[in-house]
């Protein structure tokens, strides 16, 4: 018996590779209709609830712009009520006090002149700081 002979040296028989499809030629006519209606439902859905969402937001009081806010003295929660200014740089507003006008503000990096025009009506220098009516 030769080496030939084993089981182990012998080549299998030829099979033919099977064909692969693309995954679109496999979905049928009811997988497609299913996931159709699954995405009208999910942007129906949506729409639905941004709808609710903007309706209930209008009943909300609004926290930006309420205050007219000193800039010398105000914390930072305060300073984050103007129309902009988020937790950064209301800590870099407060690092950089005292300010002896408006216009100082563009010394913070981050605040330019255009910034500055829009707070201009919601900020000052000396007082307190008070509610907008």
């Amino acid at each position: 018996m030769s080496l030939d002979d084993r089981d182990y040296m012998r080549r299998p028989a030829y099979t033919p590779p099977v064909p692969r499809h693309p995954w679109w030629q496999k979905l049928n006519l009811k997988t497609v209709v299913a996931a159709a209606v699954a995405v009208a439902a999910l942007v129906s859905a949506t729409a639905w609830f941004l709808r609710d969402a903007s309706y209930i937001a209008s009943f909300l009081p609004s926290r930006e712009g309420t205050l007219i806010v000193n800039v010398n003295t105000a914390t930072t929660d305060e300073l984050k009520t103007l129309p902009g200014i988020g937790p950064a740089l209301a800590t870099l507003i407060v690092a950089g006090r005292p300010y002896a006008n408006v216009e100082d503000l563009e010394r913070v990096k981050g605040i330019g002149s255009r910034t500055v025009e829009s707070l201009r009506p919601y900020v000052k220098v000396d007082g307190e700081t008070e509610e907008v009516r």
